[in-house]
């Protein structure tokens, strides 16, 4: 039988022998963010160079200097912390402390969120807002309210806004002129323009993904962007390594993305995208662009931060996809980080419902429970079909 340690922190699952441990679970997130990172040297990096788009041995290797800017620096803050506000003995302690924290990961993360050529300045903001600000002052891990690698990266696109932007087009331009597309923007920013003009979503596959190639093309990681939201491929690889070494429980990613492709396609179906299947390709595009696939394996399933009870997982996985969808549908923004750090609030009452409709008799309450939560997430989701529909509050909402 499987347990859970819940009530205590730092936080520790133990599965029967107790082989499975919280640095059993960090490093196997590690081992997996290893080929996102050489996937995005090879796509952001090395054929650029090769194609004579980047000519900087420096920009050749600008992914690898952002990973290792990340982490050092995660590390580093943690030990200047540690050393002013712990009781350290020696550096065997520091080091101790340190190897236990994980700090780099945070760091780690930030800089896959980032765009490969943002200054190197803005991921080390992201490390220190992270690891100090969001982690280290409530305690260090498992004690954390939110997450840091979420907070350091969203503290970072509110002060470096622009700067990000601009990276992140030239990212896109690059690309573009190394595979011969008509790419100028990345795929959400790419739709929201289009939403824009036109009114509404009477958008074509011609009009919004042929300027990616293909949804193939987007599936594989050819679109620019982030660092670590490239590969499609890589995310659903990712999901499936993870699941089967139980380092990420598989509910949450499932009906996350679920959730926000059944909502893209009901608002293709309502504005009669053409395409087979009632405009199939539409939430096929929106699961395959910006940061749906990444949050949804490495963000969405934090263990701090998610709700810790099955029901809760599903529950706190459809309402991130309804509040995915609004933000991106509606206000023409990825919102993938801004989502999660806002439903990961409502964990704690997630979780509280959830135990109150699970168990072995299904009453009459317990019904009505599940029917009015049921209605809720309906409700949402009509809005969104409808507001989507109806976009003239886009035209007068002004985008940062």
């Amino acid at each position: 039988m499987k347990k859970y340690l819940l009530s205590k922190t730092p936080f520790i699952r133990s599965v029967d022998s107790g082989s499975m441990s919280t640095t059993r679970m960090m490093y196997d997130q590690l081992v997996v963010l290893v080929s996102f990172i050489m996937f995005g040297f090879v796509i952001n990096g090395l054929i650029p160079y090769i194609n004579g788009e980047i000519k900087s041995l420096y920009y050749l290797i600008k992914p690898f200097i952002n990973v290792f800017i990340g982490g050092f620096f995660s590390l580093f803050f943690e030990a200047i912390y540690i050393l002013i506000f712990k009781k350290i003995k020696g550096i065997k302690d520091l080091i101790r402390e340190i190897h236990y924290s994980f700090g780099f990961l945070t760091g780690l993360i930030i800089s896959l969120l980032l765009p490969v050529r943002v200054p190197l300045y803005v991921i080390i903001a992201g490390a220190f807002v992270g690891n100090i600000l969001f982690k280290m002052v409530f305690g260090g891990l498992g004690r954390n309210k939110f997450n840091p690698a979420l907070m350091g990266y969203i503290v970072c696109y509110l002060i470096f806004n622009k700067i990000i932007n601009v990276a992140t087009n030239e990212q896109v331009l690059i690309l573009s002129n190394t595979l011969n597309i008509t790419a100028t923007s990345a795929p959400i920013p790419a739709m929201r323009e289009l939403m824009k003009s036109v009114g509404s979503l009477h958008i074509t596959y011609s009009s919004l993904v042929r300027q990616f190639g293909s949804l193939f093309n987007l599936f594989i990681g050819f679109k620019g962007g982030n660092l670590g939201e490239v590969s499609g491929v890589l995310c659903v690889l990712a999901y499936i390594y993870l699941v089967v070494r139980k380092s990420i429980n598989w509910r949450v990613p499932i009906f996350y993305v679920g959730t926000v492709f059944i909502i893209s396609w009901a608002v293709a179906v309502v504005n009669k995208i053409d395409g087979p299947l009632y405009g199939l390709w539409f939430p096929t595009f929106n699961i395959f662009s910006g940061s749906v696939l990444f949050g949804a394996v490495f963000l969405a399933t934090d263990p701090i931060t998610s709700p810790k009870t099955p029901n809760g997982k599903i529950l706190y996985a459809i309402l991130l996809g309804i509040v995915t969808s609004l933000i991106r549908l509606v206000l023409g923004i990825d919102g993938v980080c801004l989502a999660i750090l806002v439903v990961s609030l409502l964990s704690p009452l997630i979780d509280l419902f959830a135990t109150r409709i699970r168990g072995p008799i299904i009453t009459s309450k317990v019904i009505i429970n599940y029917v009015l939560i049921s209605l809720l997430f309906l409700i949402l989701s009509a809005y969104i079909v409808y507001q989507s529909t109806n976009l003239s509050f886009l035209n007068e909402f002004k985008f940062i």
